[in-house]
């Protein structure tokens, strides 16, 4: 039996699910699930015609079952609707590594899942109300050697793109695949490393190339390590004729991020080990796949230490903002941010801006653009003995629109771990992540904040 609170309310409804959905404030946010045995894997996205924030998260009850989870928050914070792949099933399978895409008012949702000895990739869709389209799909086969290793992202006309990292035993290669999903199911699915030992694709990321398809960036060793590569797939699975690399240069490049630049082409942006410590570099790849900044890359940050885990998001102009940790060979991880345009060229503070001066170790980061030219940004930061989520919002100069010592998303007294943001349609934005409670269970959380960084759901 499973309760969910939808205004305050109490209402009990069966089902395999073992959470609360609920609209009263947590610890300042919003408790989307709760008592959750094994540590959750999540998700959120914005259904942009209605405002709605669509949370996926696996729903662990025990040992020996579990349950994908959907539901829809409106922007006061109430669930509209709840759903299961699994509903109406009496079979049991054990469910993980839940995500979530919305395009075009349709809401897919994928997961792992292991049933009767074996491990497949699936999939599901539902309307913009919660009902299911009439297909729970087998998209890929997947062993028991990699799993949580899929992406997925929407995709212009209402579809969806999948891709997932996998290993064949039999030849002893790790290889990449990619499917695009509609209402009616798998549209096509491309493999990519699975005919040849002496070849690897791995860690697969994805962005929406306009109207046409979607971009993929992997790494891929072929006879020694070709580095980072990117091909684009059109809406018909037809793909280039090869892989186009990032960079010419002699290094160790891996952790790729991508974004679109509004014309069907890419940013790339990679951690670069060519000069004996972990820099980050960018290339531009257009529509066609021509490489249009230098062959070897640009610069994004390569001062003095290390400079990891990356994440960008295109501005909407044709740029792109990045973020990434600076350990100062260790001494503190300083979170940095910078706006780098078509051209290549920084256009902030070299080095980037530092985002919330501090002596803490600040960590994952996950950033937006705010729709107006600028940037807001999340992450993990240890203050008051907790892990715990902070804020910030830079305008299109790199002016700092917030405290600064950054917006406070939660109350301090727990750790609260990977923060994921998106944006909430009406010129704010929802956080969530995940908390160890107390009793020793977890909960998956939930702030908006508005334009001016002040937290809505109380």
């Amino acid at each position: 039996m499973k309760r969910f609170i939808i205004a305050a309310a109490p209402l009990l409804l069966s089902g395999c699910f073992h959470d609360i959905i609920t609209a009263k404030p947590v610890n300042r946010g919003l408790l989307v699930a709760d008592g959750l045995t094994w540590e959750p894997a999540f998700d959120v996205e914005l259904e942009q015609d209605s405002g709605r924030s669509i949370f996926a998260w696996t729903s662990v009850t025990g040992s020996t079952s579990s349950a994908v989870s959907i539901a829809a928050v409106d922007e006061l914070g109430r669930t509209v609707w709840r759903a299961s792949p699994m509903a109406g099933e009496t079979r049991s399978p054990l469910q993980f590594e839940a995500r979530v895409a919305v395009a075009s008012g349709t809401v897919y949702a994928s997961w792992d899942e292991s049933m009767l000895g074996s491990i497949s990739l699936d999939a599901a869709v539902f309307d913009a109300n919660g009902a299911q389209f009439p297909m729970k799909a087998r998209v890929h086969g997947i062993s028991r050697i990699n799993r949580d290793k899929s992406v997925m992202v929407a995709a212009e006309g209402g579809s969806a793109a999948l891709a997932w990292e996998d290993y064949d035993p039999d030849i002893k290669t790790t290889y990449v695949g990619i499917s695009e999903l509609g209402p009616g199911g798998v549209r096509w699915t491309r493999i990519l490393g699975d005919k040849d030992e002496n070849e690897r694709y791995l860690n697969p990321v994805l962005a929406a190339a306009g109207t046409d398809g979607v971009l993929a960036a992997f790494r891929h060793l072929h006879n020694g390590d070709k580095g980072i590569v990117v091909r684009r797939f059109s809406a018909d699975g037809t793909s280039w004729d090869d892989d186009v690399p990032v960079s010419d240069a002699l290094s160790y490049k891996t952790n790729q991020q991508i974004a679109d630049n509004g014309l069907g082409g890419a940013f790339v942006v990679w951690e670069d080990g060519r000069n004996g410590s972990i820099n980050l570099y960018a290339q531009h790849i257009s529509s066609s796949g021509a490489v249009l900044w230098d062959k070897s890359g640009m610069p994004v940050a390569v001062s003095e230490g290390n400079h990891w885990n990356p994440v960008v998001t295109p501005d909407g102009g044709g740029s792109f903002f990045c973020a990434w940790i600076d350990d100062n060979k260790g001494s503190k991880w300083e979170l940095k941010v910078q706006r780098v345009d078509r051209d290549g060229v920084s256009l902030w503070s070299a080095g980037g801006l530092t985002v919330c001066e501090s002596n803490n170790k600040q960590s994952m980061p996950s950033i937006v653009t705010d729709g107006e030219g600028g940037c807001v940004l999340v992450w993990n930061e240890a203050r008051d003995g907790t892990l715990n989520v902070f804020a910030q919002r830079f305008d299109p100069d790199g002016a700092m629109l917030w405290n600064a010592e950054g917006v406070p998303v939660v109350n301090p007294g727990a750790d609260h771990i990977l923060p994921h943001m998106v944006t909430d349609g009406n010129g704010g934005f929802i956080v969530a992540w995940k908390q160890r409670s107390p009793a020793g269970k977890w909960r998956i959380k939930a702030q908006r904040l508005d334009e001016n960084g002040v937290p809505l759901w109380k």
